[in-house]
């Protein structure tokens, strides 16, 4: 049996990321989208954003995307909540990296609201949690001193250091989704 790769949307508001999700759900094999009651419509502005993805992907809508979720995990599919926590729960659940996702069962990747990730029911309805943030910690980029040369260089860094420290770093979810799908339909 062919393994079956979903994308849920739990209330995404922004047209431009729903888009943005239905053209890397396009681009990563995956089966269709699922759209939670109160998400962003379908609009010429997702199409725009999709670069037309949205006129031959399947997108359904979800009039409850728990149940829907909960339904799932009973007949055996993975339902994977994208997370930006270490913990689910209390920390009675824990969060893995995508490349730790079995890929021989068909499997739905839950993303969540800009502002407020997954709603209570349906963080509760996944049976495997993920985030993306815990394996990039430690890196280069604005985060290392690494290849400062000279006294100008080490000040531009220590500069970019004080800026970081101004914002929450994170992904949108049209680009966290991206990499999450990436990371799902790596071989094992």
């Amino acid at each position: 049996m062919k393994r079956s790769l979903w994308v849920a949307a739990d209330k995404v508001h922004d047209p431009m990321n729903l888009g943005a999700i239905i053209r890397s759900a396009l681009f990563f094999g995956a089966d269709g989208i699922i759209l939670a009651k109160g998400s962003a419509p379908l609009s010429a502005t997702v199409s725009k954003a999709s670069a037309g993805a949205a006129e031959c992907m399947p997108v359904h809508l979800a009039s409850n995307l728990g149940a829907l979720l909960r339904d799932a995990g009973e007949h055996d599919w993975i339902v994977v909540g994208a997370t930006d926590h270490q913990s689910v729960a209390g920390g009675k659940k824990k969060v893995v990296s995508p490349i730790e996702v079995p890929r021989n069962r068909s499997t739905i990747l839950v993303v969540g609201n800009e502002g407020t990730g997954l709603s209570p029911q349906v963080l509760d309805a996944c049976n495997t949690y993920v985030n993306i943030g815990s394996q990039w910690e430690g890196g280069g980029g604005l985060h290392s001193n690494e290849g400062a040369n000279d006294l100008n260089d080490a000040e531009a860094v220590e500069g970019s250091h004080k800026k970081l420290e101004m914002w929450t770093p994170s992904l949108n979810v049209g680009t966290a989704t991206t990499t999450l799908l990436y990371q799902l339909t790596l071989p094992e």
